[in-house]
């Protein structure tokens, strides 16, 4: 329970506002790792790759495909981003009310670490952080009543940093543990006003910087392996993700006997509860001998990921004002001030649904792995319900495609293992989506929307 001081005293009037804010994972919707990928290989692979994941996005995606690397991994890789989001409105007004989207650049930077000595490398250690270009966060709390795209508007607008570790138990079983560090921020600003001598008494603030972790937790288990095939099943469970921001303005009014409260709770960013599971098939056609699966294979994959939006909060500003005490109060007008009234607050219910997503794809490496190529298709449902009411989020089912190309070579003069160089692209096509409200008291009137977000990386990666 909160004991506020003002409850205390009434020889003051003071304004207080509270505002809580959870990011990022990036708007209301997931962040970075779980909207596009971290890595090239992975962007190419769209979901598909936690299936076989060997890359230094492991701790992001996949903690159980950490141990996949025998050799230590560094990895860096630049995004960049276009996007074509359309709306028409009915109502022309309303065009000009559409918030603009911002779906974000920015560098990704991984690494994984097998620990010899006694454990034989059975044990590796991971790590991936995205950083946006220019600021490492932005909360961004929309009128309830403003239309946006509730998916894409500052989707990589945060710092994401995922740590993990992975134990290969045998030959056929590995398990990984990871979490994702949150920042939450606090801040608070005391401003004593004296109306009567015209001059401030108090003028103070502080501000804490903390954090929080966010557990998932990954298992591989190779079902079967011979000569010239492989079989392999991938499934993870994460945890959902809030970052906390809460910031408290108090101003003191001397020479009122009255009392004003605002408070605000705001909950703007939400990664929901994810589980994930994976087949993966690998075949080398051309094996004679064990080690030859390594000189060129092709793998197809199949998976599907469960999203429980269904616990996601409103994502809009909860207001509340209080008065109590003072002239207003002796004139009845202290009621007035006090809202919202019941029936009438505007941070409404949006009724998220859970989602199932699909994805597949295929990989084809040869010259002993030194080229490898990926393509891969996804299907995602929108988990926002139809917005006949005054909310306005735009969001739809969507295709996603992925492609992607890695090159490995040696550089003996840099005294190291090999060396990666690739690129990647993933594309984002939302479907038509005809939204007619049925609200007497919205503001948008009736829009179509439809649009497409392509994510491009470049990526370089080496190892020791």
């Amino acid at each position: 329970m909160i004991n506020w001081p003002i409850f205390q005293s009434t020889s003051r009037w003071r304004l207080v506002m509270f505002c809580i804010g959870l990011s990022p994972m990036t708007v209301f919707a997931s962040g970075q790792s779980q909207l596009f990928g971290v890595m090239a290989d992975d962007i190419a692979w769209i979901g598909a790759s936690t299936a076989n994941i060997d890359s230094a996005a492991a701790a992001a995606l996949q903690p159980a495909g950490i141990s996949n690397n025998e050799r230590a991994r560094i990895v860096i890789t630049p995004h960049i981003s276009l996007n074509r989001l359309d709306v028409t409105f009915n109502e022309t007004a309303s065009q000009g009310r559409l918030a603009p989207v911002s779906v974000g650049n920015g560098i990704s930077l991984g690494g994984a670490i097998p620990i010899g000595g006694p454990f034989k490398k059975r044990l590796a250690l991971g790590f991936s952080l995205f950083s946006p270009a220019g600021n490492l966060a932005i909360v961004r709390v929309h009128d309830p009543a403003r239309p946006y795209w509730f998916r894409y508007d500052g989707a990589a607008d945060r710092l994401q940093l995922f740590l993990g570790a992975s134990v290969q138990i045998n030959d056929w079983l590995k398990i990984g543990v990871g979490t994702q560090a949150q920042s939450q921020q606090y801040s608070i600003t005391n401003i004593d006003l004296d109306l009567v001598g015209g001059r401030y008494d108090r003028q103070e603030g502080f501000s804490r910087q903390g954090n929080s972790l966010a557990p998932h937790v990954g298992v591989i288990i190779r079902l079967q392996q011979s000569l010239s095939s492989r079989f392999q099943l991938s499934a993870r469970w994460a945890g959902s993700t809030r970052t906390v921001s809460q910031l408290v303005n108090d101003v003191e009014l001397s020479g009122l006997d009255t009392a004003l409260f605002l408070t605000s709770i705001v909950e703007p960013h939400f990664t929901p509860q994810t589980f994930e599971l994976n087949l993966l098939s690998e075949l080398s056609p051309k094996a004679q001998r064990p080690e030859d699966i390594n000189q060129e294979s092709f793998s197809v994959m199949l998976g599907a990921r469960y999203e429980q939006w269904s616990g996601a909060p409103t994502p809009f500003a909860d207001l509340q004002s209080l008065t109590v005490g003072g002239p207003l109060e002796d004139l009845g007008l202290s009621e007035g001030l006090t809202s919202p009234l019941p029936g009438l607050n505007r941070a409404v219910q949006i009724g998220f649904r859970d989602t199932l997503s699909i994805h597949t794809g295929l990989q084809w490496r040869w010259l002993s792995q030194k080229h490898q190529a990926r393509l891969a298709y996804g299907y995602r449902p929108t988990p926002v319900p139809r917005q006949t009411g005054v909310t306005s989020l735009i969001d739809a089912d969507t295709h996603l495609v992925g492609a992607g190309y890695r090159y490995r070579f040696e550089w003996r003069w840099l005294q190291t293992g090999p060396l990666d160089i690739g690129f990647s692209l993933q594309s984002h096509f939302q479907t038509k989506r005809i939204t007619e409200k049925e609200s007497a008291f919205d503001q948008t009137g009736d829009y179509t929307s439809r649009g497409s977000v392509h994510r491009g990386v470049l990526t370089l990666g080496i190892q020791f």
